[in-house]
C-alpha cells in the first residue's frame, strides 16, 4: 500500500506533467535511508503513467531519479526531462514524511 507524499502539475515549456511522489504506507523518508518510493508521472492530456524511482547510478555511488526498466519509454524530448526532474528534485516535502525533518526537507 503506498501513500501519496504530493501531487503536482509542472509546466515545462508547452508541456504540462502531473507528478504524484508515493512512498509505502509507514515508511519516513531520511538523509541516509532509502525507503520504497514512486515517482508517477503523466504528460497530460494523455493517460499514460511513467514511473520513476530513485536509484544508483554510476560506478562512484551516487544516486538520481531514473525510470523503471518496466515503465513505458517517455514520449517527451530529453531537455524536457531534465527540467521536470531538477524541477522535482527541489520540491519541499512535509516534514511529516521524515524520520529526522531536522536533517532534510527536500527530494534529495
Amino acid at each position: 500500500m503506498m501513500q501519496e507524499v504530493f501531487n503536482k502539475h509542472y509546466n515545462i515549456g508547452s508541456d504540462t506533467f502531473k507528478v504524484t511522489f508515493l512512498i509505502k504506507t509507514g515508511s519516513k523518508l531520511d538523509a541516509g535511508m532509502m525507503p520504497y518510493h514512486v515517482l508517477e508521472v503523466q504528460k497530460l492530456p494523455e493517460s499514460v503513467k511513467y514511473y520513476f524511482h530513485k536509484g544508483e547510478v554510476g560506478l562512484n555511488g551516487q544516486h538520481a531519479i531514473v525510470q523503471d526498466a518496466d515503465s513505458t519509454p517517455i514520449t517527451w524530448s530529453d531537455s524536457a526531462q531534465r527540467e521536470l526532474i531538477n524541477t522535482i528534485k527541489n520540491e519541499k516535502i512535509p516534514s511529516k514524511f521524515f524520520l529526522k525533518p531536522q536533517l532534510s526537507n527536500g527530494f534529495f
